[in-house]
């Protein structure tokens, strides 16, 4: 989808970013939901980008950390005054029988509901700039990042 519209997609992944225990397969429909809206409301030629890193805490265990995912874009928007909606199932900001995207109003509420069972009372779309959603999941166990050297075959 993003190629057919010419969206140029990237990652910012921070190279020092550890191994976190979770579920993979939940974080990664969270991914899955949060990069398919952002390319789905980018205009052609537009941007989606992709940042996650941890922040860590000054607790007595240095493995302890929040693991912070962003998902950036050029596209529509979301009007301060719909911000609150979009995690809700079924919900749609753009309603109507002239609505100009397709979809069911689920992708962001599955996103919301995945996340409060890792512990994130909610995600968040920065009020000051309409095109980033942002997800902090805390109290993550991590293992130090250990590098592997794969040899060219």
């Amino acid at each position: 989808m993003a190629k057919a519209q010419g969206i140029t997609l990237s990652a910012d992944i921070d190279p020092d970013l550890p191994v976190c225990l979770l579920d993979e397969r939940l974080i990664r429909q969270v991914l899955i939901n949060l990069l398919s809206n952002a390319v789905k409301f980018t205009t052609e030629a537009g941007t989606v980008r992709l940042q996650a890193s941890m922040i860590f805490t000054q607790m007595a265990d240095p493995l302890h950390g929040t693991l912070h995912i962003s998902v950036l874009d050029s596209g529509i928007g979301i009007d301060t005054n719909d911000q609150a909606l979009i995690f809700k199932p079924f919900v749609q900001v753009q309603s109507g029988l002239n609505r100009q995207f397709a979809g069911t109003g689920l992708g962001l509420s599955i996103v919301k509901r995945i996340l409060l069972a890792h512990g994130v009372t909610s995600p968040c779309n920065r009020p000051w700039a309409r095109e980033v959603v942002s997800v902090f999941i805390s109290r993550l166990r991590s293992r130090p990042l250990q590098r592997r050297i794969i040899p060219f075959l």
